[in-house]
This record gives structure tokens, C-alpha cells and sequence, in this order.
């Protein structure tokens, strides 16, 4: 019984570090093409926001929209939000750091560099 128990704690223990491993990205020099802005995004009920951008970055951070042109991001994080939004209007590149998928599969923005 106790190396059974073992076992699966072994086991959960890995997928675990391969969620969280297999969930972080970064993509530097993006040039965002549009945003997409909710009052109640589906699944998650926050304001936020679809990015989208260009070059992609396909399989970005593992999650379920391979297309990797795209990042969630959380409109309650104004500050990241703001920059977000101001590197859209003067047309700058962005990068960003995702850490996590929504549940229909965009990468979460954790970060952004300039």
C-alpha cells in the first residue's frame, strides 16, 4: 500500500511540474495588431482582454490555441494593461512573458517587456 502511494504521489508530482513548465513562454519584438476587450471573458469572468499580434509564435506556451498569435490578459492588471494598450496605439514592439492558459487555451500575460 505505501509504494502505491508513492507511486502516485511520484506521478503527481511530475505531471505537475510539467504543467507548470509546459504553461510559461516568452515572445520578444511583437508588434500587436489588435485588441479584443470583455467586460466578462468566458470562463474566467474578468475584464480583460484578447492581444493579438504579429510574428506569431506557434505552441506558444503549450496551450490549446497553437496558432500563437495571441495572449489573455488580465484588464484588473491596469498597469500591465495600460502598457499593453499604449504599445498598440504608438505602434512599438512589445514582448511577453505568459505563465498559465485560459480555459480555451490563450496564454496568460504574467509580464511585458519593452
Amino acid at each position: 500500500m505505501l509504494k502505491q502511494v508513492a507511486r502516485v504521489l511520484a506521478m503527481v508530482s511530475v505531471l505537475t511540474a510539467e504543467v507548470t513548465f509546459a504553461a510559461s513562454d516568452i515572445a520578444n519584438r511583437m508588434t500587436i495588431t489588435s485588441i479584443n476587450m470583455y467586460i466578462d471573458y468566458p470562463g474566467t469572468h474578468v475584464a480583460s482582454a484578447l492581444v493579438f499580434f504579429t510574428p506569431a509564435k506557434p505552441g506558444m506556451g503549450n496551450c490549446l490555441n497553437t496558432a500563437g498569435n495571441v495572449v489573455w490578459i488580465s484588464t484588473d492588471a491596469e498597469a500591465l494593461f495600460r502598457a499593453v494598450y499604449d504599445s498598440y496605439r504608438a505602434g512599438t514592439t512589445i514582448g511577453f512573458e505568459t505563465n498559465g492558459c485560459t480555459p480555451d487555451g490563450y496564454p496568460v500575460v504574467s509580464a511585458i517587456s519593452f
